[in-house]
Order: structure tokens, then sequence, then C-alpha cells
């Protein structure tokens, strides 16, 4: 028996096949590897690189549409995002954040909530305008806008610069009434209160007739 196990044995180390080389890799490899890295494990610091980029100035369309992608599905980190954050992305990449809002996938209250805390602009107005429009905006949210917006223009000392906010403020809410964007009601006194404040500026008298009719 002895014999025959040795006999096999010899046999099979004549027959055994040595593993073949190691091939080199290929720069398309390497390449596909690093992808798969970077959407395995390092997503979100790669958008969370590419929105600290939008905040610096415009990103191309097709960056654009990655950013707002990744965003609506939360593949961000919400922690980055605040007020001052914000109105600089609304600065430079605006539609980023439209399309992100638009087609939210539940995730963008944080989004939603340093949007509404932003100081009063021409560009976050228009922003926010477009996104009740849309319907990308809660009641709530809208109302939260409002009463911010009324905070933001109270700030600050008198002069042109806080008056030029009243102004833009007060065109901003006509125009949302009139095209039926919001409901006043959960803010009456409050504008009231507002418009009274700021009656030396015309454009705050105008929208307390207008508030006043729905009384």
């Amino acid at each position: 028996l002895m014999d025959g196990n040795n006999s096999v044995g010899h046999d099979m180390a004549r027959w055994r096949v040595p593993p073949p080389p190691l091939m080199a890799i290929q720069s398309g490899e390497l390449r596909s590897v690093a992808a798969w890295e970077v959407h395995g494990r390092d997503e979100v610091d790669l958008m969370d690189a590419m929105l600290e980029e939008a905040m610096r100035g415009p990103l191309s369309p097709r960056r654009k549409g990655e950013l707002a992608t990744a965003i609506a599905a939360g593949r961000t980190h919400a922690e980055r995002w605040s007020y001052e954050r914000m109105e600089k992305l609304v600065e430079h990449n605006p539609e980023v954040l439209v399309e992100a809002l638009c087609a939210d996938q539940g995730t963008g209250d944080a989004t939603r909530m340093a949007l509404v805390a932003m100081d009063v602009s021409l560009a976050s107005l228009e922003l926010v305008h477009t996104l009740v429009s849309r319907g990308a905006m809660t009641e709530e949210h809208v109302l939260m806008h409002l009463l911010n917006c009324l905070e933001r223009c109270r700030e600050g000392e008198e002069g042109s610069g806080r008056n030029r906010k009243v102004r833009l403020f007060c065109l901003y809410l006509q125009k949302m009434i009139r095209d039926g964007l919001v409901d006043v009601h959960e803010a009456l006194v409050d504008l009231q209160a507002f418009c009274i404040e700021f009656s030396r500026v015309p454009e705050a008298v105008q929208l307390y007739r207008l508030v006043k009719s729905f009384v």
C-alpha cells in the first residue's frame, strides 16, 4: 500500500501545473479600480469637494448636474450646510439648488433650512420664488423664509443698505402674493407691523395695502 501511495504521489507531482505568472496592470484597469473606490467608499467626499468648488465659482453644466443629483440623494454631509455657505452657492451656481430640491428624494431638509435662513438679496429671493413656483418648498418653509426676511431687513443701522433690503423684500412679497404662491394669513400681524415700522419706504406702504386686503 505504501508503495502504491508513493506511486500515486509521484504521478501527481509529474502532472502538477505551476500557477500562471501575474499579468501587468494596465492603466485603464487602474482607472477602473480608482473609479470603483470613489463610488464605493469616497463618493460623499468627492461630492463635498465639488460642493466647495461650486461655492467658489461656476461649474460646468455636467458637473452642476452631478452635484444636484448628489444633493438630492443625500450624498453630501448635511452638517456642511449653513446659510453663509448657501449664499455662496446661490451666488455662483443657483441652478444646482433648483434642480437638487426639485428632485429631492426626502433628504433636502438641511438644504432648505439653510436656504430659508439666508440674508435678503436679489439672488436668494429669485431662487426661493423659483422653488416655490415649482412646488419644491413646503408652506412651513415659506413661512419661515418670510419671517427670516423680516428680521434680516431689521438688522444693521439705518441707511440706504437697509432700505434697499426693505424695498427688495416688499416688491418680492407683492409678486409672490399676486402670483398666488404664498398664503400670508399666518404672518398677517408680523407683516403689518413690519410695514408700519418701515412706512417711510414707499414699497412698504404698497405692501401694507395689499396685506390689509386679506384682513
